[in-house]
């Protein structure tokens, strides 16, 4: 998955110009060191790049991407799904303080990392989302019960 997550933030630092920022499953697992049997890597950018719909579907399928119609955009390579959403939304949602997420530099590819005080922002509105199902809020509070313990070390 890290191999993909370089992949993915190499075609967005150098096609598009943007640091994508890490968040979900995947994040968490990067910054607890805990394996939460993430199955897709979720990333944010702004809407402004999100809006070239065209253009970012183009760039990953030269990539040798596979573009997934779905509601968030969504990509598969070698099994694994990127699914790229509106990081104003997300902001907005969840209340993030964007100060504290960490820039992560790896093989001359960026991307921001949500910090553990922004995963539990986002965990919280997760546990409360009317739309999610009662399987992923259980999870959701399982996870924030291990930020919450990570975060009072």
């Amino acid at each position: 998955m890290k191999n993909t997550l370089i992949e993915v933030s190499s075609i967005l630092n150098q096609e598009f110009l943007v640091i994508p920022l890490l968040y979900g499953s995947f994040a968490l697992q990067e910054v607890l060191g805990k394996d939460y049997q993430a199955k897709d890597i979720d990333l944010l950018i702004s809407n402004d790049v999100l809006r070239n719909k065209i253009d970012l579907i183009q760039a990953f399928v030269m990539k040798g991407f596979t573009y997934i119609n779905k509601e968030v955009l969504t990509f598969e390579k070698n099994g694994i799904e990127i699914e790229i959403s509106n990081l104003e939304q997300w902001i907005k949602n969840s209340n993030w303080n964007m100060n504290e997420n960490i820039l992560v530099s790896q093989k001359e590819v960026r991307y921001h990392l949500l910090s553990a005080k922004n995963l539990e922002r986002l965990y919280l509105y997760l546990t409360n989302d009317k739309r999610r199902s009662k399987e992923k809020k259980q999870k959701d509070q399982e996870k924030l019960s291990d930020l919450k313990m990570f975060l009072e070390r």
